[in-house]
């Protein structure tokens, strides 16, 4: 619109330029004519034109054969394509007349009716029974538009369904089948016929909404604002179209422009209540309070009361104008309708602090603390909670997995909501935790706040001298001991620690968190009875303590013991078995060791019992795809992104997906999408570049590269990307200057120089990478990346005992790495060892994460050993997981 503003602003400038042109040479009597530069016919322009012209034709032959019921019939049907009921109805009336029979003039009867809005003569007259058999499909249609204008859905449905398998992609069907797909929730289906119905009609605003409406639901407003646009432009006075088109305006950060289209809506009706919601929003994001909830309130309790984003609103703004108990009633609303609701439960909890009431707000918060989703911040406010309310280990337990859950390693959605209360630029709320914890005198409470503060900050010092002071004022005091004990332990004064630790004890039999610590130091020193006694002593007097079952299954782990690392795991869900974060453990236990049906079977159980979250349908989804349930993944991976879009991994294992059914383009649009949700794009980008090695695709890949080195603190990372799909395609020289870009904006050696000693030595320059490599691994030893490129290099160029040396430096540290084993493999194939190449070829192969690769490498091998009847079942699976990989397919069909 803005373009067309200015358009007509020339236009205007132009025009007085021109007037008084006109004025100072009127002594040469020039005239200006104007000129009418007709616009083409739109299609509906050009289809209502014909069917004048065909009516037209049909009355000439008429008036040649005045009792001709079949012409009247037919003209009948084209007046009912212009509208005009009335006149169909009377030629219809007039075909009965002339013997045609009544049974074939239903379906067109049934038209006419609906266009007058003759509802009970319609279904007085018109049903299936009474109809033609070769009408059906037409008798079904209007029987379906009869219903869907009285709002019967479910009939209309029904009717259009039939009247869909009989007529075959009939115009008609289209708009009909596009609004009640999208009512219950087939979208998919629902934007394959609003695409249909825009192609006979690409202006009806009624399709462009709805597509918008769709394109929003599919991939956000960056796709769906040209839609809600079109369709304004085609109607520009309609409130829905303009509510739409204001959303997407805000979504896309055009807050200027959402204001002012909110604005006028608000002109036409001042109470409109979503209008006066939006623009609440907007003067709330500007730190308006007060206009923000004058607006709020004329959206109306009654009109958002059952809303979550108002309802939410409502308790970020009572929360920034520090009227706490206002907080109190929407936020609880909002859990009523959506317990999951994070985002909610912090501010809420937060507010119960502020009104001095702990365990309120330590239940608010607690709710989700078996869901593995609490962030640093949730553990802090939960800590200060329980610590106020003196429940002094989950205290602790709480402000331990604050210390251990840091920003860096927060999630996307983590981190919004952290940055959101910790910066205060959201809403203007501030949740202003010191100031809660000075509204107490209970010093032990805030000595656990503080201490744990000091600690986070290394300040020693200052956490010991208010330690002491808890310690010296009550000898009794378990708080302080124990607060001593973690800052002697995080010193690496493990004596003084452990003494403190046993002194909390004494004092307190039931401070699990100190019995905790002492297992863990009775782990690292290598006595495990003395660590397992205390973690028994612990589940004795309460069996669903699951931090007691972890710290048992990571001993475990330690040990290689998979049997015991099991059975704590299924102990802790049997004692918690409403708890997700157990469970999420041993499913991925599962997956790590490859026991892959075990971890389906555990999945569908957490699914079931937890269908509304990311991670349960993620993990439900990554065993179908490894288990070549392809469809099925596909479909719980989509929904775990539609719950959590800044889920990274889901992004991913989509394209995957994709990949395995040869759906290329779809695998690059299922990471595009991903890309403005995920906190860390970068593996994305490098997956979309690995799909360019599969689609050639060079220009999307290189888009993303662009993207990265538009802004300063990703331009080192963009130039790394455009040196990777540089030696995709093939131009060494330019992957070579952009690794080179890539470190003098600021990229670390380790993050380049592996990537252009590899540019090198595809360049032909062979010595200089080399060189680069072996100087680079000599003062970084454990340089994975380069110690695998110099492991290629010597392989490639023959040096096989020099690669060997390296692929087995690599497996001693981590013996699941897939390309060494795979790679031992294929030079044991060389030298014919076929007894190595199986044993590292199987290694490779039964490792959790599929690779193509490293099924073909599995597969030569079992051929050469002549266990045909394994390598077909390996290829096999390996088709059925990569479609598109010509190779497989041809080694497939050696063996059949």
């Amino acid at each position: 619109m803005r373009s067309l503003y200015r358009m007509g602003s020339i236009a205007l400038f132009m025009g007085v330029l021109m007037m008084d042109v006109a004025l100072s040479q009127d002594s040469l009597d020039l005239e200006v004519e104007e000129v009418y530069v007709p616009r083409e016919p739109t299609k509906a322009e050009l289809k209502r034109y014909a069917l004048n012209d065909e009516i037209e034709g049909l009355w000439g032959a008429i008036f040649d054969d005045v009792n001709n019921g079949a012409l009247r019939q037919q003209i009948a049907q084209k007046y009912n394509q212009l509208n005009n009921g009335d006149i169909a109805e009377h030629e219809l009336n007039r075909a009965l007349e002339l013997g045609i029979p009544e049974n074939e003039l239903l379906a067109d009867l049934g038209r006419s009716y609906l266009l007058q809005n003759k509802m009970d003569e319609f279904f007085e007259k018109i049903s299936i029974e009474n109809a033609a058999t070769h009408i059906h499909g037409e008798t079904y249609l209007v029987l379906g538009m009869a219903y869907e204008k009285l709002e019967n859905y479910e009939e209309a449905f029904l009717n259009f369904y039939q009247a869909e398998v009989l007529l075959n992609d009939h115009p008609d069907l289209y708009a009909p089948m596009a609004r009640l797909y999208s009512r219950i929730g087939y979208y998919d289906r629902a934007e394959l016929y609003v695409d249909k119905a825009l192609s006979l009609n690409g202006i009806d605003p009624e399709f462009l909404l709805l597509k918008g409406i769709l394109v929003e639901r599919r991939s956000g407003s960056t796709n769906s604002y040209q839609y809600f646009e079109r369709a304004n432009f085609h109607k520009s006075d309609q409130i829905e179209i303009e509510s739409k088109l204001g959303s997407a305006l805000y979504n896309l950060g055009r807050h200027d422009e959402s204001m002012l289209l909110f604005r006028r809506i608000l002109a036409k009706d001042s109470r409109h209540p979503f209008a006066n919601f939006m623009i609440a929003t907007l003067f709330a994001e500007g730190n308006n309070i007060r206009t923000a909830t004058r607006y709020l309130n004329q959206a109306g309790l009654t009109a958002y009361g059952n809303y979550p984003p108002a309802l939410m609103l409502w308790g970020k703004l009572a929360y920034a104008t520090k009227d706490y108990d206002s907080v109190i009633a929407p936020l609880s609303d909002l859990i009523d309708i959506d317990p999951d609701h994070h985002e909610a439960r912090t501010l809420l909890s937060a507010a119960y602090l502020q009104l001095n009431n702990p365990m309120a707000a330590a239940e608010t918060l607690n709710y989700l603390s078996g869901l593995d989703i609490l962030s640093e911040l949730d553990h802090i406010l939960l800590g200060s909670a329980y610590a106020l309310a003196g429940d002094n280990d989950n205290a602790m337990l709480n402000f331990s997995a604050a210390s251990e859950k840091k920003s860096e390693n927060l999630t996307g959605q983590e981190k919004d909501i952290l940055n959101q209360f910790q910066r205060g630029d959201s809403f203007g709320v501030v949740i202003d935790l010191p100031g809660i914890i000075n509204k107490t005198q209970m010093n032990s409470q805030k000595a656990i706040i503080d201490v744990n503060n000091a600690i986070d900050k290394k300040d020693f010092e200052h956490a010991f001298s208010i330690a002491a002071d808890l310690v010296n004022n009550d000898r009794n005091n378990a708080v302080g001991y124990h607060l001593l004990g973690l800052i002697y332990l995080e010193q690496g004064r493990v004596d003084e620690a452990r003494s403190n630790f046993r002194r909390v004890i004494e004092l307190n039999r039931d401070f699990f968190q100190a019995r905790i610590q002492l297992a863990r130091i009775d782990f690292a020193l290598n006595n495990p009875n003395s660590a397992v006694n205390h973690l028994n002593s612990i589940l004795n007097r309460d069996e669903s303590y699951i931090p007691a079952y972890e710290l048992l299954y990571e001993y475990a782990l330690s040990r290689g013991d998979d049997i015991r690392a099991e059975r704590y795991l299924s102990a802790a869900i049997s004692a918690n078995p409403d708890i997700i974060t157990p469970r999420i453990k041993l499913i991925e236990y599962y997956y790590e060791r490859n026991v892959v049906q075990r971890a389906i079977r555990r999945a569908e159980q957490l699914l079931q019992q937890f269908p509304d979250y990311s991670i349960a349908n993620f993990l439900l989804g990554k065993g179908y795809l490894l288990s070549g349930r392809i469809n099925d993944a596909i479909g719980l991976l989509k929904r775990s992104i539609e719950i959590d879009p800044g889920t990274r991994d889901s992004h991913l294992l989509l394209s995957e997906a994709f990949i395995s059914k040869g759906l290329i383009s779809e695998a690059r649009e299922a990471l595009g999408r991903g890309m403005p949700f995920v906190e860390d794009r970068v593996p994305l980008i490098l997956k979309s570049i690995e799909i360019t090695k599969i689609d050639r695709d060079f220009k999307k890949a290189y888009q993303f590269a662009n993207q990265l080195k538009l802004e300063q603190e990703t331009l080192s990372i963009g130039n790394i990307l455009q040196g990777e799909i540089n030696i995709v395609e093939g131009r060494f020289a330019d992957a070579i200057d952009a690794f080179l870009r890539a470190q003098k904006a600021g990229a670390s050696d380790n993050q380049v120089l592996y990537r252009l000693a590899e540019a090198y030595s595809k360049s032909g320059d062979k010595d200089h990478a080399i060189e680069i490599a072996s100087s680079h691994l000599a003062a970084h030893e454990n340089d994975v990346n380069m110690r695998h490129f110099i492991a290629l290099f010597q392989f490639e160029n023959g040096n096989t005992e020099e690669a060997i040396f390296h692929y087995e430096y690599l497996l001693d540290r981590n013996q699941n790495d897939i390309v060494a084993n795979n790679n031992l493999a294929l030079i044991y194939l060389q030298q014919e060892d076929l007894e190595k190449a199986y044993q590292y070829a199987f290694n490779a192969y039964n490792l959790p994460d599929f690779n193509v690769d490293v099924a073909k490498t599995y597969a030569q091998v079992l051929i050469l050993q002549e266990k045909l009847d394994d390598a077909r079942n390996v290829l096999t699976e390996t088709v059925k997981l990569a479609s598109y990989d010509i190779e497989a397919k041809s080694l497939l069909a050696t063996l059949e």
